[in-house]
């Protein structure tokens, strides 16, 4: 059975426009960054069209942001304009407070990607819950700090941290997190002073953390993330869960290989393997320790034995073959990604997942993919 196959008899088993607006999004992405722009405002016309049929509102918002992001690429701003304009009003009608506070993170994620900052820091103003609000904070003020907006990143993440220090005492974690995401920002304009704040979170970890291994992997992703490997390496001997130090050494494994240093990266997989062949956890912690180790292959050209692993995975595929299928489309490997596509197809929303990727991984094929999604209704 083909992809294509499989996808028509999943979309007879449920109402998908959802899921389909999310995958033409996904290829309109892919058609801007080729220069496809015809195409790609045929495609976010089909998307928008789509997206109305959604009944969730919640659900609705999220693709309708998408729908906006891809109108703002292809040069339609003053459309995109009217759609995040009018999230506001939508937004309050969501009875579910978290999906209400959901809607707003993603809105504000999605207006930072096209650096709507004034944009996005309204929405996240608008974020219900105080930890989650702080975190889109951090996340808009690293982007700030990137785009040369020195000024406001200083004003966005002194807001975030009053949010974090105000609830120190029992939520450790947020203030961990934003320390992270502050010190990730400063190394584009002042690594001493990252260096420092990550100094700062990690002896508050070694002394009075609740959460050691948690705090440690985060420290060691941010090491990682602004380019102190060795000092990431370090950080890890301090990890004693097993899966937190598999997921502080992928962190690890990005940078090495978006840095091209492949033979660092497979010094990498060693360890991480090693650390596989050691677990007696439960299998949960299993599963995500083979999903962190199949992206670690995958980045140390291993594109083959990342599918092995894959394979092991026996429950939840949906939520962690996408993500090795992503990873395999980052790398180019063609040949171990089409024998992840019917692994796959077994689950609606994985299936549309792949659309997208499909379309990434086959620019040129971008317009055909799209029709195949459209095609479904």
């Amino acid at each position: 059975m083909t992809f294509a196959k499989a996808l028509q008899i999943l979309h007879q088993e449920a109402e998908t426009p959802f899921l389909q607006s999310l995958a033409l999004s996904d290829v309109v992405d892919v058609q801007v960054s080729t220069e496809q722009n015809d195409a790609g405002r045929n495609t976010i016309s089909l998307a928008h069209q789509i997206a109305k049929k959604i009944n969730n509102p919640a659900k609705q918002v999220i693709a309708m942001a998408r729908i906006a992001k891809g109108l703002f690429n292809i040069g339609s701003r003053k459309d995109a304009r009217v759609i995040f304009d009018s999230f506001p009003d939508i937004v309050e009608t969501i009875k579910i407070q978290a999906e209400r506070v959901n809607s707003f993170k993603v809105i504000a994620n999605i207006q930072v990607t096209i650096q709507e900052f004034t944009g996005a820091l309204n929405t996240a103003q608008r974020i219900e819950f105080p930890e989650v609000k702080a975190k889109s904070l951090g996340v808009i003020g690293k982007a700030l700090v990137e785009a040369g907006h020195e000024e406001e990143y200083q004003t966005t993440f002194t807001t975030a941290l009053e949010i974090a220090e105000d609830r120190f005492s029992f939520m450790e974690w947020l203030w961990v997190d934003i320390m992270c995401e502050k010190a990730m920002a400063q190394s584009f304009i002042d690594k001493k002073a990252a260096i420092s704040t990550l100094k700062k979170v990690s002896k508050f970890t070694q002394i009075h953390g609740k959460q050691r291994d948690k705090y440690f992997s985060k420290i060691a992703r941010a090491e990682a993330q602004i380019g102190l490997i060795s000092h990431a390496l370090k950080t890890t001997d301090n990890i004693e869960d097993n899966v937190e130090r598999l997921i502080a050494l992928s962190w690890i494994a990005l940078s090495q290989f978006e840095q091209g240093k492949q033979e660092e990266v497979l010094k990498t997989l060693t360890v991480a393997l090693q650390i596989r062949d050691k677990m007696t956890e439960d299998k949960q912690k299993l599963i995500k320790a083979l999903k962190t180790i199949a992206g670690i292959q995958v980045m140390a050209g291993k594109g083959e034995d990342a599918v092995k692993t894959a394979e092991k995975i026996l429950t939840e595929r949906n939520l962690y073959l996408p993500g090795i299928s992503s990873w395999l489309v980052k790398t180019g490997d063609k040949e171990n990604f089409k024998r992840l596509l019917i692994p796959c197809a077994y689950n609606v929303e994985t299936a549309y997942q792949m659309c997208g990727l499909i379309a990434q991984l086959y620019p040129e094929q971008a317009e055909s993919v799209a029709k195949v999604v459209t095609d479904l209704n």
